[in-house]
């Protein structure tokens, strides 16, 4: 992909991901529910992981609130520290989370799309399929 192609096919997974998203958004005033882990999980620890940086307590803080208390670090690093969408979220206060959660998973799906293609392009001789590919691929599950 050239870099023109690279900026539409991103834009057109976003605007894939939020096609769907749009209904549950407007019924839930902007604010978007799926069952699985995201609502219970993925929602919750990044607002806890966000309140801590934000803080300033550090990362590897003692945390009461989950299991029978454990590190933060140890306990959301896989949902947060290593996820360039979380830092997304830093700039933002608690109660926007909820808010902002659907845009930065459509930046995922976007994310996602573009480089799946890139990859599943060099195992293919058609564009064509490379985009069904990308798309199956980036679709295919819940972030």
């Amino acid at each position: 992909l050239k870099g023109k192609d690279r900026i539409l096919f991103f834009l057109l997974a976003l605007v894939t991901a939020l096609i769907p998203m749009l209904y549950l958004l407007y019924v839930n005033h902007g604010q978007y529910y799926i069952a699985d882990d995201y609502i219970t999980q993925q929602v919750p620890f990044t607002m806890m992981f966000g309140n801590l940086i934000r803080s300033g307590a550090g990362l590897d803080t003692w945390c009461w609130d989950m299991d029978l208390g454990s590190s933060t670090l140890q306990s959301l690093s896989f949902y947060c520290l290593g996820s360039p969408f979380f830092w997304l979220t830093i700039p933002f206060s608690e109660k926007a989370i909820p808010y902002i959660l659907p845009v930065v998973m459509s930046l995922r799906y976007g994310t996602a799309m573009v480089t799946s293609y890139a990859y599943i392009r060099r195992q293919v001789r058609s564009d064509f399929w490379a985009v069904i590919g990308s798309l199956l691929f980036t679709f295919s599950d819940t972030p």
